[in-house]
């Protein structure tokens, strides 16, 4: 069964690239409540927001999340959503939350 754990991943990558969570919130857009919601490894409820984040600290979104930097490529997520995606705000949230259930069981 795999976790979440982008609260260690996030961690790792604030302290190895001497970063911040204002820094990361000021160059990515991203809230600074939801990046220390994430910090404290609550799931990231808002997929394009979490791509950013892999994007901007170098990593997949797959590494980011469960802290692995290989799965199969049909729970592979990196290339999921892209700005040019027709996908709802409310779709890529469902989207997410059927992937990280079938992940975390191991399907």
């Amino acid at each position: 069964m795999t976790e979440i754990q982008i609260g260690k991943v996030l961690k790792h990558y604030l302290k190895a690239k001497k970063l911040n969570l204002k820094l990361v919130s000021q160059s990515t857009k991203i809230p600074y409540s939801t990046l220390y919601s994430w910090q404290e490894n609550r799931p990231p409820k808002d997929i394009v927001k979490a791509k950013r984040l892999a994007d901007f600290l170098g990593v997949t979104i797959d590494e980011l999340i469960f802290d692995r930097k290989h799965i199969d490529a049909h729970a592979n997520l990196s290339s999921a959503f892209t700005s040019e995606n027709n996908l709802t705000q409310q779709d890529q949230k469902y989207v997410l939350e059927v992937v990280v259930t079938k992940i975390s069981k191991g399907q």
